[in-house]
């Protein structure tokens, strides 16, 4: 008599996806130690942020009803991200509101600290060892779908500029651009370099590369106000572009209203300068070097994040090249 064939067992890297995903499925509530658990060795087995959301059926804050209290985010990928950060919040007691994630990379061995749950994994995983094949692995999937995706975003293509081309966008997109580090809405433009869609710029990178705009760039640091125990602290510094190329007829020159990066090593939109300009910034904001603005994110890098987070390109250049 024949023995029976072993059924296959699933891999153990499954199991904490699909444990995760019965809670949702089950409309139970998740314990903080659960999601914490649960979503971190997910990520360890190699499970994107939004593969994870997509198991769960979670794509808005609705979706979360009766399993977890946490509705920060636009998309599903971002619920999940910042409800776990909140979860280690809670368990830890810890002072930040923000928590770092941290999971153990099966392919170099390393802790890994997470810090957005989207983007490129070279740029939001911090913490892999020098050639970790997972990471490589995982990037050259992220330029791949980028290739494939990228294109059908775009309505039209502007004649190209040499190696440099701007394309329309069909509708705005939530995205970053890989040489600036700017992260938040592409309105109206994307620009490519040599045609390569993984590697999608924002508008402002385009003014730099374009030959005939010219670009004059500022910075400025944000510091607590005297009378404060933290007094002269920098908790921000801001880079703001000037472009030649915003003149508009019978409206006038219009200013880059400036970018600020933070702890969270992103170069986003800031109200800081305009709040100067009408006497109401909460800091105090002083005009400084490019070196000095470097010196301030190398410092907040250094503050919360591993190592590697200093050699991000927009890190350890306040402006690129």
């Amino acid at each position: 008599m024949c023995s029976p064939v072993p059924r296959p067992k699933l891999p153990a890297v499954d199991e904490p996806l699909a444990k995760l995903a019965a809670y949702f499925r089950a409309r139970t509530r998740l314990p903080d130690e659960e999601l914490t658990r649960l979503t971190l060795a997910a990520r360890a087995a190699g499970s994107r942020w939004d593969a994870i959301a997509a198991a769960c059926g979670v794509t808005t804050y609705k979706d979360l009803a009766g399993v977890i209290c946490q509705n920060v985010g636009d998309t599903g990928a971002e619920l999940l991200f910042s409800a776990t950060q909140d979860a280690v919040r809670h368990l830890t007691s810890g002072a930040r509101r923000y928590p770092p994630l941290t999971w153990a990379c099966a392919g170099c061995g390393q802790q890994v600290t997470e810090r957005a749950p989207a983007g490129r994994p070279v740029h939001v995983e911090h913490g892999h060892a020098t050639g970790c094949a997972r990471l490589a692995r995982d990037q050259a999937a992220e330029d791949q779908r980028r290739r494939e995706q990228v294109p059908a975003l775009i309505l039209h293509s502007e004649p190209a500029v040499g190696p440099l081309q701007r394309h329309w966008l069909r509708e705005r997109i939530t995205d970053d651009c890989p040489r600036c580090g700017w992260r938040g809405y592409f309105h109206h433009y994307l620009a490519t370099v040599d045609g390569d869609w993984a590697a999608a710029l924002c508008d402002d990178c385009y003014a730099d590369l374009h030959p005939d705009v010219t670009v004059t760039v500022k910075f400025y640091a944000a510091r607590i106000p005297p009378f404060d125990p933290d007094a002269g602290k920098a908790i921000a510094v801001i880079r703001q572009r000037d472009r030649s190329d915003h003149d508009y007829p019978d409206v006038g020159h219009f200013p880059d209203v400036g970018q600020q990066m933070t702890w969270q090593l992103w170069w986003q939109h800031t109200a800081m300068l305009v709040e100067e300009a009408h006497g109401g910034c909460d800091y105090d904001l002083t005009e400084i070097s490019r070196a000095e603005a470097e010196q301030i994110a190398a410092t907040l890098a250094a503050h919360y994040w591993p190592p590697d987070a200093a050699r991000l390109p927009w890190v350890a250049s306040a402006y690129p090249g």
